[in-house]
């Protein structure tokens, strides 16, 4: 494990503020949603390219900027990150907040739905009558499709959780 810091922008904090309540894997830090971020950043390399020219919009949101932050994370991840940002944007030197800022808004990306994994795209969709159908000898494909829809975060698949809850209270 690794301890980074760097110092956040409004867009940062925003975005950062935007991973904590939208990826079902976080908690309640922002620290802990950039641990996410780098995680799924080095498992599904982003187009790094297409990443820094995105833009969002949070004129409306009221958050906390301009202070240090500091993280953690995985060793592998970090340097998993790095390369391919040096390998995509042929950058020798990469600095610590231009690299979380780019960590950042894939993460973003990943969760408004603005861009897919790699991965994501090849695995096979979650058949949602298998989560719901209620067959004994099913239970274990029920179980499956449960955990995958779990790990994803983007906005597909926590929609299909609010379903499956909805079923479950009744």
């Amino acid at each position: 494990m690794l301890n980074k810091s760097f110092r956040k922008t409004r867009e940062d904090a925003a975005g950062l503020q935007k991973l904590v309540e939208g990826d079902a894997r976080v908690e309640k830090s922002q620290s802990e949603a950039l641990f996410y971020a780098f995680k799924d950043a080095a498992d599904n390399t982003p187009d790094w390219v297409e990443i820094k020219k995105l833009k969002f919009d949070d004129s409306d949101q009221e958050v906390e900027f301009g202070n240090t932050m500091s993280f953690t994370v995985e060793e592998d991840d970090f340097n998993a990150v790095v390369e391919s940002l040096r390998e995509q944007l042929g950058i020798d030197r990469v600095r610590i907040s231009y690299m979380t800022r780019l960590v950042i808004l894939a993460a973003r990306a990943k969760l408004d739905g603005k861009i897919t994994d790699k991965k994501e795209t090849e695995e096979k969709e979650v058949d949602f009558d298998v989560v719901v159908n209620d067959e004994p000898d099913n239970r274990f494909a029920r179980m499956q499709a449960y955990m995958t829809l779990l790990t994803k975060s983007d906005a597909a698949s926590l929609e299909k959780l609010a379903k499956i809850d909805e079923i479950l209270k009744n």
